[in-house]
């Protein structure tokens, strides 16, 4: 298993839930938060479990409406950032806390959707 972080050995070879608040309370300066922390561990198990596969991960950032198809602005439902737009847009949230000089990378769904199709024939053609 190859595991880029000692916090990660450590959650395979202890999975009490004593050693799992200490290996929460370890990781902290590497993850900003559970979410990140979470998918860095489902990929290492991925990794590890699934290397005879063909496999590849794909992490979008900040997925928002689409570009192109099938048209553009189409969205399922109204989370995440499109929450927050409409209710910036509506008039509903005057005041956001956050950081001036911090940048959000935007992608579009259909952009994320053509990713996932390139990367699964990429993946798949490899012999």
């Amino acid at each position: 298993m190859n595991l880029n972080y000692a916090a990660q050995q450590h959650y395979y070879i202890n999975e009490d839930k004593e050693k799992l608040q200490l290996l929460i309370t370890h990781c902290k300066p590497d993850w900003p938060n559970s979410y990140s922390f979470s998918k860095c561990l489902a990929e290492n198990v991925i990794a590890d479990t699934a290397s005879d596969l063909p496999v590849a991960i794909i992490r979008p950032s900040i997925i928002v409406s689409t570009w192109k198809h099938p048209f553009p602005g189409y969205l399922e439902e109204n989370s995440g950032m499109t929450a927050l737009f409409l209710g910036i847009g509506k008039g509903f949230i005057k005041v956001n806390n956050a950081d001036p000089n911090s940048k959000l990378n935007f992608v579009p769904a259909d952009v994320v959707a053509n990713a996932h199709v390139l990367a699964a024939w990429s993946v798949g053609t490899k012999r």
